[in-house]
């Protein structure tokens, strides 16, 4: 007997998913849910062992829980208590979800789990304003070295650069950190080219000596 408005099986049973290689089904829950679902089975005989792959969208959220209508992929192993979403788009903010990742930081549309594996990366720059080359500009404000120095000692990190609590608590902008490191480098230049100078003075005085 079916179970569902669409079941294919590859033999007879009506145990819970027995021997189902494709079904078709429109699931309710009473706090609103409304999930329909088509689930691709290895269609064992004994449910026991059934794993089993769901492509589905919930069209109608959770009433109480105010969850958003999503569409998402899972898969049951057979030693699996659950289902598993490997993927899932909602429609609140169009976020997307790549594994069991918590998605409530604001600001964001692709949300992963570990890691990503990419060849590339290339990080949009809004406009000139984002970037550092007026580091190089005359009224540049240069800190002094000795200013500098006690600003090291007290913080235990440099200017305008994130500290260790800041970057654990909320992660690293790859775009913004490339900057203020490239500016940290300018900076940098400017000092050796400062104390370029101040040695060649210094050479210069006493060579007349």
């Amino acid at each position: 007997t079916p179970t569902a408005l669409l079941e294919i099986k590859k033999g007879a049973g009506n145990v819970k998913d027995k021997n189902v290689l494709l079904k078709l089904s429109n699931e309710w829950a009473a706090q609103g849910q409304n999930e329909p679902s088509i689930m691709f089975s290895n269609g064992d005989n004994n449910p026991k062992n059934n794993s089993f792959w769901t492509i589905g969208a919930r069209v109608s959220g959770d009433n109480k829980l105010k969850t958003p209508q999503t569409f998402k992929i899972s898969y049951k192993g057979p030693t699996d208590p659950q289902e598993k979403e490997f993927f899932s788009i909602d429609s609140y903010q169009g976020r997307v979800k790549i594994g069991n990742v918590p998605t409530g930081f604001d600001g964001y549309k692709l949300y992963v789990e570990q890691g990503i594996l990419t060849e590339k990366v290339k990080v949009a720059v809004k406009g000139s304003a984002d970037w550092f080359d007026h580091v190089f500009e005359k009224q540049y404000p240069l800190m002094p070295l000795p200013q500098l120095e006690q600003y090291i000692q007290q913080n235990k990190h440099l200017p305008d650069i994130p500290t260790a609590n800041e970057v654990v608590r909320d992660g690293v902008d790859l775009g913004k950190m490339n900057a203020l490191l490239l500016k940290k480098v300018e900076e940098l230049t400017l000092y050796v080219i400062q104390l370029k100078k101040e040695l060649d003075e210094t050479k210069s005085k006493l060579q007349k000596q």
